[in-house]
C-alpha cells in the first residue's frame, strides 16, 4: 500500500501552515515552501478547510491558519479529509465479527483497517513537523 500523493502534499501543507503558527500563510507561501502546484494547494486546501483542518482568511491579507490544533489533527483525519474513510474493500464490514460470517479474509481485512485506523489516529501533526 502507497500513501497517495494527495495525503502526502495535504500533510505537507498543513506542516508549513503549522511551522508558521500565528501568521497567515497565503497560497503562494505554501507553493513555494513545498514546492506543490498551485492548483493542487487551492484543490487540497478546499477539503482540509471542508473538514475543519485550515481556516480561511478573507482579505487582501488573507490566506490560511490551521483550523485545529497540530496535537489535535492526527494522519488520519488529514488522509479522510483528502480521501474519504478508510477502506480496503468495498462493502468491508466494520465490525469484525460480523466480517467473520462473510468470511475470514473480510474479517483479516475488516482487523487490519480497524488497526491502520488506530494507529495513524495516534500519530498527530505536531508529532511529524
Amino acid at each position: 500500500m502507497r500513501l497517495p500523493a494527495i495525503t502526502d502534499y495535504a500533510i505537507r501543507i498543513l506542516q508549513h501552515v503549522h511551522k508558521h503558527e500565528g501568521e497567515v500563510q497565503t497560497t503562494m507561501d505554501i507553493v513555494t515552501a513545498t514546492g506543490i502546484h498551485y492548483p493542487y494547494v487551492m484543490k487540497i486546501a478546499v477539503r482540509l478547510r471542508n473538514a475543519g483542518l485550515l481556516n480561511v482568511v478573507l482579505g487582501r491579507s488573507g490566506g490560511y491558519t490551521l483550523g485545529k490544533k497540530a496535537e489535535d489533527i492526527s494522519v488520519y483525519d488529514v488522509f479522510a479529509a483528502v480521501e474519504g474513510a478508510l477502506q480496503l474493500k468495498d462493502g468491508l464490514q466494520s465490525d469484525p465479527e460480523d466480517a467473520q460470517n462473510d468470511g475470514d479474509l473480510d474479517a483479516f481485512l475488516c482487523d487490519l483497517q480497524d488497526k491502520m485506523i488506530a494507529e495513524l489516529s495516534e500519530i498527530s501533526l505536531a508529532d511529524l513537523t
